[in-house]
């Protein structure tokens, strides 16, 4: 199983990298939020900066930190996805998203893969609200299966 996982995250890890199009959009956003994050210690709120990147019409990166710091304990989780862009980025999209995830805690370091889904509303053509849930699938066990709701505001310069 645990050698199915590394597997799966170097061909997350290829295809984050070898996306290319000759007409990239420069469509950039940043923002962040806030996360409710389940670890299997409980519901934990977190801090999310983020950014995003487009790639084409259809296609765009999303890089996020999630931060969390709870009774001594911090964890923080860098993320990279590639989101599938369904729906009008103009008004309402719907992405399914799949990426690589590093997690960095007080005692630990893992790699896993992200799996989820998001929306975003634009508000006008410099803001929009976005929500997001991920499952986390890490290669060390004693994670259990992670999950991360997020929501906060993106700015496009």
């Amino acid at each position: 199983m645990k050698k199915m996982k590394l597997f799966l995250c170097a061909a997350i890890f290829t295809l984050l990298f070898s996306t290319t199009s000759n007409t990239v959009q420069a469509q950039t956003s940043f923002g962040g939020g806030i996360t409710l994050n389940n670890y299997g210690y409980g519901n934990i709120i977190g801090l999310n900066p983020r950014a995003r990147f487009g790639l084409g019409d259809k296609l765009a990166l999303g890089a996020d930190v999630n931060y969390i710091a709870n009774d001594g304990y911090a964890l923080i989780g860098l993320n990279g996805n590639i989101q599938y862009l369904l729906g009008d980025p103009d008004a309402f999209s719907f992405y399914p998203m799949g990426g690589l995830s590093l997690l960095s805690t007080t005692y630990s370091k893992d790699l896993g893969i992200n799996l989820g889904f998001g929306g975003n509303y634009a508000f006008n053509d410099k803001l929009s609200f976005f929500t997001e849930f991920k499952l986390k699938m890490m290669l060390e066990d004693g994670w259990g299966t992670p999950t991360v709701l997020g929501f906060g505001v993106m700015f496009s310069p």
